[in-house]
């Protein structure tokens, strides 16, 4: 099965962009950004059991490695995008 989110708020005054949550059955993938100590902006998201995260929005060279996806944002990594990412968890 598949489902999807779309992450588009973020609080100001924290690293983390929006609190991400638990992935489960009924939310069966979660992403936000985080700001490295570096001062870059990366893009983080996690998909349940027996599932891959997907993410398409403005994101450059996503990694994902079994239920974990890491990415970059276009253009200049120290700053955030403002743009939605689109997360979908599919089977396998």
């Amino acid at each position: 099965s598949a489902g999807q989110a779309a992450l588009v708020g973020h609080a100001a005054d924290s690293p983390l962009s929006a609190a991400a949550g638990g992935c489960d059955d009924r939310r069966p993938v979660s992403g936000l950004w985080w700001r490295a100590g570096s001062g870059h902006w990366y893009y983080l998201a996690a998909a349940g059991r027996g599932l891959t995260p997907e993410a398409d929005g403005p994101l450059r060279h996503p990694d994902v490695s079994g239920r974990l996806l890491v990415a970059v944002p276009r253009g200049d990594a120290s700053t955030r995008p403002d743009g939605p990412v689109e997360l979908t968890a599919k089977g396998g």
